[in-house]
């Protein structure tokens, strides 16, 4: 009898688990984080969106897993997939399926001047900035990351005051390019101090032509926190 309840245990406990999503509205660009509720994250053989594997962490006691979906990712639904064990000697595989609806952002167009150093509003300064821009993201869209989290402790804003100039996602009108903004710009002091995120490993601490002085932490399983546009390098405080 003790048996029979056993393993009836652990058939209703595969069987009540699901997946649960914040926030409920996802739009192109936004991030999203995803709850495994009703079992241990030893039981969860892999978890996928749209066919990548994501890398699983525990918060608040709960198996979870954090999803950055790109700016110009096709609005649709999308399969995201938890593979569960029943933990059993003879194993057996559960997949949990939910559908994610992602949705279009309105991307308003705004201006973007060229400041002179960098050639000012020519047509020549504006095709060099958009040939170098992309060979910056390059650089920064190949940054390696840490297969495990890194982090310890809740996550902290940058700043004291956080006060939007620019916000992420808009479109920025320069000649006959358009080119998204895939960051927050916020308003501070030449000098003031940027606190760390969080815990991680810088990846890089360099200049670029467009972006200027800037520092990328990597806080593991494919989440980084970058700072661009800084004074110095050396501001930066753990």
């Amino acid at each position: 009898m003790v048996l029979f309840s056993l393993g009836f245990f652990e058939i209703a406990s595969a069987q009540t688990a699901s997946l649960s999503v914040f926030p409920a509205h996802i739009r192109q660009g936004d991030p999203f984080m995803v709850v495994v509720d009703g079992t241990e994250i030893s039981a969860i053989q892999k978890l996928t969106f749209a066919g990548k594997k994501l890398g699983v962490f525990l918060y608040q006691g709960k198996p979870s897993a954090l999803i950055g979906i790109d700016l110009n990712k096709k609005p649709g639904t999308y399969e995201l997939i938890a593979e569960i064990s029943n933990g059993r000697e003879i194993q057996e595989i559960q997949k949990i399926k939910k559908n994610i609806e992602i949705e279009k952002r309105d991307k308003a167009l705004t201006p973007l001047g060229i400041p002179e150093k960098l050639g000012g509003n020519t047509k020549a300064s504006q095709d060099k900035l958009v040939a170098t821009l992309n060979a910056d993201n390059k650089v920064l869209a190949n940054i390696r990351t840490n297969a495990k989290s890194l982090w310890t402790k809740p996550f902290i804003p940058p700043l004291p005051q956080m006060v939007v100039t620019a916000p992420y996602g808009n479109s920025r009108k320069t000649g006959e390019y358009s080119i998204p903004h895939k960051g927050a710009d916020y308003r501070a002091k030449d000098g003031t101090e940027i606190m760390a995120l969080n815990r991680g490993v810088v990846r890089i601490a360099q200049t670029f032509r467009n972006h200027g002085k800037t520092i990328v932490i990597d806080h593991g399983q494919g989440l980084m926190s970058f700072y661009l546009h800084l004074s110095t390098n050396l501001h930066l405080i753990p």
